[in-house]
């Protein structure tokens, strides 16, 4: 249980600067709106009674987000109210790299699931929060 909450509090952690991107349009629109709603409903559906088969569909959807993700960095798109760095594009290979990582874990979360174990699911599930910070952590501006 306290893996859980644990996992909840870091994707939920991440997750409130969504509000700070209402303003934006376009690409940036997009991709923040995409990768944070795959968060927040897994994590919702881990919160409610660990529903095994919307976990498994939401860590899909992570997937197909992370799959997507370079694509939703074309240069040029880190103009406000995005909070991405440069660095995204000056080190395009490691940015690229965190993304299929996400991937990867997102794919193992889906495993998890399919397991019915739950401690699997909150550990892999942190996992997942855990990459996303880390991207966040070398290609978004912090606040």
């Amino acid at each position: 249980m306290r893996i859980l909450l644990l996992a909840l509090a870091i994707v939920f952690g991440v997750l409130p600067r969504v509000s700070a991107h209402e303003a934006a349009t376009g690409i940036v629109k997009e991709r923040t709106a995409s990768m944070s709603h795959a968060m927040k409903a897994t994590g919702k559906s881990i919160e409610a009674n660990r529903n095994l088969a919307s976990i498994q569909e939401e860590a899909g959807r992570i997937r197909e987000v992370a799959a997507r993700i370079p694509h939703w960095f074309p240069p040029g798109s880190d103009a406000k109210p995005t909070d991405a760095l440069p660095a995204i594009w000056q080190r395009w290979s490691d940015f690229q790299a965190k993304a299929a990582q996400l991937e990867r874990e997102s794919a193992k979360l889906a495993a998890a699931a399919a397991s019915g174990d739950p401690k699997s699911i909150a550990a892999q599930f942190r996992a997942v929060g855990e990459t996303c910070s880390g991207c966040h952590a070398d290609f978004r501006q912090k606040q």
